[in-house]
Parts: structure tokens; C-alpha cells; sequence
């Protein structure tokens, strides 16, 4: 019983451990503990089987079969929610059983093995606290105790013993404390970080900020920012690290994507875009006042259709010259680095390269898009009146924009807008088909722009799409080979498409570069090469520019309560038809909507009762084949081996009462020190089994032994109700 008791410490440490291991490595934290109890059991169940008996190995293996049975049986809710395909840690959950169990008994039985994955574990240690590797606390804490237990089992083998020299009752006798010591630790409050050795990160970080300064200083005419493309090109494939670029503080809760474009485009030539606008009209600006202006022309609270949200921008360790900033701008102002720029056809450029720390706050206005209540302002909404775009463009005027937020420059680069970013868009007879499908039933420009927004999102993403053919020379030819040949793309394909596609509806639109981070709260997020992205904005008169994302996966809805909204038409609910033909199948959730709370209930508890009535099927049916067996058995036995069989019994019932027999006491001694507790007619199959053992013969039948039984049996019941209902269900 000590080694079984030793194997299994050994063997469920090193399952929890490895369990821990695999998921932070993995970045599957938030199902380490499902990985380690899944792991957990069947290393434990594997060192119990090597202990069993016979019998007991086949009522183990009959269990694990008729629950299996039982899980075929509802197989389709497992197929649905416990598919290997979402959950591929399952496989290697039985790799790290096999690999606990595998090692967990040795190490118990051999030194050797304990000194190799102590040292083992004494390296993932060491990695974990360097920060090289990720590993939860329960799997530090379980890595701990394996080596606690492994450095009193060698102390433990070595010193000089008196009285008992079992090591096995050693180990028996200090694994509480060990415990203890180990579960104590776990308790203790630790920071979320390891370690983060700051003094020699301090210093390394100076050492490397004052090379940067000095190769910066070298490379005046570079652009040293990765990720954003300015180019323009739609390459074939995209490829590249993660870096950070720069750092985004937001100072209100956003729970929105933020999309700091880089480099505006207006020209498609088939295979990219170039930057031919050389306009110097304050865009940013002039968008964030007219859209502002267009909501209070009509009367409505800017509350419900645009939020003010306040950024810091920090470059941190980057060089560019392009200047990154949400396209509807209400303020900007240098915190630390200042640098001149200018605005050329609505992209921010840098005087200078030097970017090194410069430190920007910025504030832009978010709309509020897939509002019921904005689409119908987008269909209403006109050119704002002269009265209220001077008092709303007046806050946001500082030095050379004095004269560039006038109303009649405003309505002069209505008209720019127009002439630079619409162009005749031919589409073949298909295309024309099924964009007629999709806008059908629409009301609203806006409107045709969700819905061909939707439409390109269910396509399918591919970072490796095939070449754009030599003979596409111009928009149309590359609406067809993307949209009815090719359909996969990354980000800059998709919003191509929909640049493209809003231009032959008439409207302007531009294709932008830049990055999109994902925000929640407020605090800072670091934005990566990883964030690079690409989308369309289209023009809306009067409303000015929104963008839109169409590429698959990136879609989002942003939205939030109005606190009055106007009568409008529910445009949001329209479906949208997959015109482009989805490239992936769709889930499609099959089933009554009017299914009643108590359906799902009972199918649910099915799933839990079916299996376990497969397993106590089993058992009974394990326990009635046995008892039959026995019986069969029995009945072939002579009297004396019939009498010792149940003087055996009777003997374990007494030791289920609590009336083992001690060690060096006879079967006299015994029936003399227990007969005043249990009745001199109990016990008298004794002196039956005596002569039996010691003179080989049978004094008297088996009945003596059965009228004993029942006898010990009422007598167990009385004394403990539950191991009575153990030996009767043992036999």
C-alpha cells in the first residue's frame, strides 16, 4: 500500500506539472486546469491498474468500455461540443498521461529517475523565473513538490536509521508535511509577473537606447517603421514579424477598434494604388467639423451620433515619416519630440525622419455606425448650415488652419473630394447581377455600403493569394478576377474591392494604410507590425468620410444607446445574400427556436444519465455474473474448503465492524478478547476453522459457518450502515 501511495504523489505531480507546462506554452491559460484534471486522471488510473488484481483490472476496464458505450450512444451532442477538431489539446492531454505514468513509477522505485527530472524541473524553473517560458503557479507549485518529495526521499535513504528502516513508512509518515509546506506556498500571495530582474533590464535598455540614438542619427532618410506599406501594391503574399512600432494610451473606455491611418490613396491602376491628390486642405479637420456641423444642422445631440475619444500616441522606437491619426481629428498637440509636418491629400507627413519618442495627443471623434438612428442620419443628412460649422469648426483652428476651416473652403473641398476620388467604374454582366441582388430593397447609400461590407466579409481570408494576372490593367479587370475567380485575399484586396465598388455606385472613396488596434478599456496598448491593415472610407456629403472594413474576421460592430432616436427604418436587420459565394461552409443552427427551456434541460441531463446508466448496467451485471460464477464455484468445493471459505468472510465482516484480528494474535486469543462485544454465537464458526487450519479436518458442516454470517452481518449494519452496503454489494 506505501508504494501504490508513493507511485501516485510522484505521478500526479508530474501529470499537473506537464499539464501546466503544455498550456502556458500553448497560450491555452484559460483551459490549463481542464488540461491538468484530464491529464490527471488517467495517469492516476493507469498506477492503480498496476496494482489490482485480476477482477478488479476487469471491473476497471468494463467501466471505462461501458461509459464509452454510453458516450456512443449520445454521440452527437459530443460530436457538437467536444469535437477534437475545437479542442486540439485532447491528444496531447493522453501524451502527458502516458509520459506522467511512464515516469511517475519509476521515479517513485528508482533514484536515478528522481535525480534526472528533479534537474529537469529545476531548469523549467529557472527558465520560468527568466521569463523565457510561461508557466502557471500550480504547475511551479507541483514542480516544486516533486522535488521537495525527491530531496527527502534521497536524504531520507541515506542517514542512519533505529527501530524501522522501511524508507517507504519515512515517505508515508512526512508527506503531510510536505504537502502542507507545498499547498502553503501555493497560498501565499505571488505578483502577476515573474521576477522581472529590473536593475539589469534598466541598465541594458540604456545601453541600447543610446545605440538606437546613435544610429538613428545615420539613418536620416530612412523609414525604419515596419508593418504599414506605403507603396501601395498588392503583393502576393504577406509575411513578417511581430514588432511593436508604437504605443496607443487611450484616456476613456473605447471597446472598439481604433484605425490610425498612415498613407491615404486615390488612384488604382489594377495591381495598387498610388498617391496622386497633392491638396493641402486640413481633411482630418474639415472631416471631424462637417460631420459634427451635419448632426447639429438637423437638430440632434452629437452625444448619440459622435463620441470625443482622447489618445496619446508614442513613437516609441521607430522612425517614419508619416504622422498616424484617426481620420475624423478634433485636436492634436506635441507632447515631447516636436516636429513639423504637413498635410498633403489628406496624409500627415513629417518635416524630418527623426520621430525618435515623440509623443502625440490627439482627439477623435467615433461614430456611432451601426446605430439604427445613424443609418437614418446618413440618408437625411445634407450639406450644414454656414452658422454652425463656423462655431463648430472654431475650437478646432490653431495657427496655419486659421484660414483653412472657412465655410467657402469647406464647400471648395467638397467639390476637390469629388473631381479626386470618384471614377467611372465599368463591371461585367455577372458582377452587375449580383451587386443588383445585394443593393435590392435598399433606401440609402449608406445602406448599400453595410450591406457590400457584410457581403465581402464572409469571403475567405488568405494571407497568400494567388498573383494578380499580367492582363489586369484596370479596376474592372481586377473586380473580376478577385471577385468571381480568385475570392481570397488579405486586407488589401478587400478593400480595394469595395473602394472600387463604391466609386461605381457614385460615391467618392479612398483606400487607406495604416494600423488597426484593438481597444478595450482604458489604459496603453501597444501597437505591432502584426496590426498593419488596410481599409476603404467612403465620402458621404454633407456627413463626411466613414470607414469601413470588409475583410473577413476583422468586421466589428460599434454602437452604443442613443438617448433619443428619431423614427427610423431598421436597415440593420436586412439579411444580406452571400453574393460572392463564401469560400467555407456555414454553421447553420438547426432546431425550433421555440424549443422550451425544460427540452434542453432534459437533453442535457440525457447526456450526463445515459452514460452513467451504461456504467451501472455494467456493474450490475459484473456484480450478478460474478456471484453466479461463485456460487458455481462453491458448489464444487468439499466441506472443508467450503467451511474456510466462509470462516474468511465472517472474518472480514468482523473487520469491517472494526475487530481485526492484531498481528501475532490466534484465532483463540482473539475470539476471547472480541466475544464479549459481539456474542459467543457469532463466533462460533471459530473453533470449526481452527480444527480445519490446524488438524486438517472438519469438526463440524459449513452450516455452523452460514448461521454465523447473518449474525455479523446485522451486527455490521448496526455499526456502520455504509460498509455494510459495501460487503453486500461486494459479496
Amino acid at each position: 500500500m506505501t508504494g501504490f501511495f508513493y507511485e501516485i504523489i510522484y505521478t500526479a505531480l508530474l501529470s499537473v506539472a506537464a499539464a501546466f507546462v503544455f498550456t502556458g506554452a500553448a497560450g491555452a491559460e484559460a483551459t490549463a486546469w481542464a488540461v491538468a484534471g484530464a491529464a490527471l486522471l488517467p495517469a492516476v488510473l493507469l498506477t492503480l491498474v498496476i496494482h489490482m488484481k485480476a477482477r478488479g483490472r476487469a471491473m476497471l476496464m468494463g467501466i471505462i468500455i461501458a461509459g464509452l458505450i454510453g458516450v456512443f450512444i449520445v454521440r452527437r451532442h459530443f460530436e457538437e461540443h467536444l469535437s477534437f477538431g475545437d479542442h486540439p489539446w485532447l491528444a496531447p492531454v493522453l501524451l502527458i498521461s502516458a509520459l506522467a505514468f511512464a515516469l511517475g513509477v519509476p521515479a517513485a522505485r528508482q533514484s536515478l529517475v528522481r535525480i534526472v527530472i528533479s534537474g529537469c524541473a529545476l531548469i523549467l524553473l529557472a527558465l520560468s523565473l527568466l521569463s523565457f517560458i510561461n508557466v502557471h503557479a500550480a504547475g511551479v507549485f507541483c514542480a516544486m513538490g516533486f522535488i521537495l518529495f525527491s530531496v527527502v526521499t534521497e536524504v531520507s535513504a541515506r542517514w542512519k536509521k533505529e527501530g524501522s528502516t522501511d524508507l517507504r513508512m519515512y515517505m508515508i509518515c512526512t508527506a503531510p508535511f510536505l504537502a502542507v509546506i507545498v499547498l502553503g506556498a501555493a497560498l501565499i500571495h505571488y505578483p502577476d509577473e515573474p521576477y522581472d530582474w529590473q536593475f539589469f533590464i534598466n541598465a541594458w535598455s540604456r545601453i541600447v537606447r543610446v545605440c538606437e540614438r546613435i544610429s538613428f542619427s545615420f539613418d536620416s532618410g530612412r523609414d525604419l517603421i515596419t508593418g504599414f506599406s506605403d507603396d501601395g501594391m498588392l503583393n502576393a503574399s504577406l509575411r513578417g514579424e511581430n514588432k511593436e512600432v508604437l504605443s496607443l494610451t487611450t484616456l476613456t473606455d473605447v471597446n472598439a477598434p481604433v484605425y490610425m491611418a498612415g498613407a491615404v490613396f486615390d488612384t488604382f491602376d489594377g495591381h495598387g494604388w498610388k498617391m496622386k491628390d497633392t491638396s493641402d486642405y486640413a481633411m482630418h479637420a474639415m472631416d471631424a467639423a462637417e460631420s459634427i456641423s451635419s448632426v447639429l444642422s438637423v437638430g440632434l445631440a452629437r452625444r448619440d451620433y459622435y463620441k470625443d475619444v482622447p489618445i496619446v500616441l508614442e513613437y516609441t522606437d521607430s522612425k517614419t515619416k508619416y504622422l498616424f491619426a484617426p481620420t475624423k481629428l478634433t485636436q492634436r498637440e506635441p507632447i515631447s519630440g516636436k516636429i513639423g509636418y504637413s498635410e498633403v491629400g489628406g496624409t500627415f507627413m513629417f518635416d524630418k525622419y527623426n520621430t525618435w519618442h515623440l509623443k502625440v495627443s490627439e482627439t477623435y471623434i467615433r461614430p456611432n455606425a451601426d446605430n439604427p438612428g445613424f443609418y437614418e442620419f446618413m440618408e437625411h443628412g445634407g450639406i450644414p448650415d454656414e452658422e454652425v460649422w463656423f462655431f463648430t469648426s472654431e475650437p478646432m483652428k490653431s495657427g496655419k488652419q486659421d484660414d483653412s476651416l472657412t465655410f467657402d473652403r469647406y464647400l471648395e473641398y467638397v467639390r476637390h473630394v469629388k473631381d479626386t476620388y470618384t471614377a467611372d467604374i465599368t463591371l461585367s454582366e455577372d458582377l452587375a447581377t449580383k451587386l443588383d441582388e445585394l443593393y435590392e430593397g435598399s433606401v440609402s447609400d449608406y445602406e448599400r455600403m453595410k450591406r457590400l461590407e457584410r457581403a465581402l466579409s464572409v469571403m475567405e481570408y488568405s494571407l497568400d493569394p494567388p498573383d494578380i494576372p499580367v492582363s489586369v490593367k484596370d479596376p474592372s479587370a481586377y473586380l473580376d478576377f478577385f471577385l468571381l475567380e480568385s475570392r481570397r485575399g488579405y486586407c488589401s484586396y478587400y478593400a480595394s474591392a469595395f473602394v472600387l465598388l463604391a466609386r461605381e455606385q457614385g460615391l467618392p472613396a479612398r483606400y487607406v494604410q495604416g494600423y488597426r488596434v484593438p481597444v478595450g478599456r482604458k489604459g496603453t496598448y501597444r501597437v505591432t507590425t502584426g496590426m498593419a491593415h488596410a481599409w476603404p472610407e467612403v465620402y458621404f456629403e454633407g456627413r463626411g468620410w466613414m470607414a469601413f472594413d470588409p475583410t473577413p474576421g476583422f468586421f466589428k460592430e460599434s454602437e452604443w444607446t442613443m438617448s433619443t432616436i428619431p423614427a427610423a427604418n431598421d436597415t440593420s436587420a436586412v439579411i444580406t445574400p452571400d453574393v460572392f459565394e463564401r469560400a467555407e461552409s456555414v454553421t447553420v443552427k438547426v432546431g425550433s427556436e421555440e424549443e422550451t427551456e425544460e427540452e434542453q434541460i432534459r437533453v442535457n441531463l440525457n447526456v450526463v444519465a445515459v452514460p452513467m446508466a451504461a456504467v451501472l448496467v455494467f456493474l450490475a451485471m459484473f456484480l450478478l455474473i460474478g456471484r453466479l460464477i461463485g456460487r458455481a464455484r462453491f458448489a464444487r468445493l468439499d466441506d472443508s474448503e467450503k467451511l474456510t471459505l466462509i470462516s474468511k468472510d465472517c472474518l472480514d465482516i468482523l473487520r469491517l465492524a472494526g475487530y481485526g484480528i492484531r498481528a501475532g494474535e490466534t484465532l483463540s486469543e482473539y475470539r476471547n478478547r472480541i466475544g464479549k462485544e459481539t456474542g459467543e454465537e457469532a463466533l462460533s464458526f471459530i473453533p470449526c476453522y481452527e480444527s480445519v487450519l490446524y488438524n486438517d479436518s472438519v469438526s463440524a458442516l459449513p452450516d455452523t459457518a452460514y448461521t454465523c454470517r447473518p449474525i455479523l452481518m446485522e451486527y455490521l449494519k448496526k455499526k456502520s450502515r455504509f460498509r455494510y452496503i459495501y460487503k453486500v454489494v461486494k459479496g
